[in-house]
């Protein structure tokens, strides 16, 4: 899995921005991409049950840019200060699967109260 470096506080709102790149692929029109997050733990390296399913939308699938969101009422039951991991699942217009690199990311305690 990939080092650590993005953090989420349970309880906020996940809106994250990308783009998504392939080799031989210049248009993502008709590509579909779904996502879950599961728990990693480090002791077994295994990934535990979906926490999550992220609802991705393409911004301009002519360049592969989308927006994963995750609600907070759903990162509100995540564990703090736990590993976290996602990739992005890619389904073809012919029904073909491929996935991203998975990258993990960390829950943190918030620090301001309501």
């Amino acid at each position: 899995m990939a080092a650590i470096a993005l953090k989420v506080k349970p309880g906020d709102d996940i809106p994250w921005a990308g783009v998504i790149s392939a080799p031989g692929i210049t248009d993502f029109t008709g590509y579909v991409l779904t996502a879950q997050v599961r728990q990693y733990n480090e002791a077994t390296k295994d990934y535990g049950a979906a926490l999550a399913d992220a609802v991705i939308t393409w911004t301009d699938a002519t360049v592969g840019a989308f927006m994963l969101a995750i609600e907070a009422a759903v990162t509100a039951t995540w564990p703090e200060n736990e590993g976290l991991a996602m990739d992005i699942r890619i389904e073809t217009p012919t029904g073909e699967l491929f996935r991203t690199e998975t990258f993990g990311f960390r829950t943190v305690p918030g620090v301001t109260g309501a």
